[in-house]
């Protein structure tokens, strides 16, 4: 089996134009990151892992409706809908 050849460290001078660019960039949008008020950031980040988590619980109580949909179809006797 070949194995692949050691990563080389970036260069601080950056390798070609695509890095150099990539870090243009980057240094405009450190200036925006810099300024941002802490509570804020706390907040809303706070609201995201509700939000992350609320998701999680809604698609779990979805998948268990459907599948209780389907337990009630097969005894029934009813052939299951096509879901889109």
């Amino acid at each position: 089996m070949s194995q692949l050849p050691p990563s080389e460290p970036p260069s601080p001078e950056g390798g070609g134009a695509a890095e150099q660019r990539l870090l243009a960039l980057l240094l405009l949008l450190r200036p925006v990151a810099d300024g941002g008020d802490p509570s804020l950031i706390a907040s809303v980040m706070r609201r995201v892992r509700v939000q992350r988590t609320l998701r999680e619980l809604l698609g779990v109580l979805g998948g268990l409706t459907g599948a209780v949909e389907d337990v009630l179809r097969l005894f029934a006797g009813r052939p299951r809908r096509e879901r889109p």
